[in-house]
């Protein structure tokens, strides 16, 4: 048995396209415990129409998530400074870019994040805090700090499996 397998019952977070499911897995059962309509594709439609609303750029799928990986990498240099987009001016379908400070947008994101971490917290809570979960396991697509808000807000060890 590997020394660093979770014991106990695990509350699983699976964050993918188009939702996040959260499950209790203890062994190899997983007991369903909710859905949220929050996937991957929330956030990249809703980072979209903010750029669309808020700057007047249409942008492809693929810069989107270019986006997100950089505002919210530990790595990434566009949430405390500046990044440049292209795209097309919404109007006249002219190419264009601009440039603003990932602080500017990344509200957008964040909103996302809070609403799957209160999710997490409140069966964390649920029964007066009685779940007694080992710890929590993230599967699927997930952004630097979703892992670190999820520890800070529910006092547990959260594991990122990709």
């Amino acid at each position: 048995m590997n020394d660093h397998a979770p014991t106990g019952t695990v509350l699983v977070v699976v964050h993918d396209l188009a939702e996040t499911r959260l499950f209790a897995r203890t062994g190899d059962v997983d007991v369903p415990l909710g859905v949220m309509a929050v996937g991957y594709a929330t956030v990249l439609d809703r980072l979209g129409e903010a750029l669309r609303q808020r700057y007047q750029l249409q942008v492809g799928e693929t810069t989107v998530e270019r986006i997100v990986m950089q505002l919210f990498s530990k790595s990434g240099p566009a949430y405390n400074g500046t990044m440049d987009v292209k795209g097309r001016h919404v109007a006249t379908g002219v190419p264009t870019i601009v440039t603003f400070k990932g602080h500017d947008i990344a509200d957008v994101v964040e909103t996302a994040w809070t609403e799957i971490t209160d999710a997490v917290v409140a069966v964390v809570n649920g029964d007066g805090g009685s779940n007694n979960y080992s710890c929590i396991v993230v599967e699927g697509v997930v952004a630097a700090g979703l892992v670190e808000r999820l520890e800070r807000r529910t006092g547990l060890n959260v594991f990122n499996v990709r």
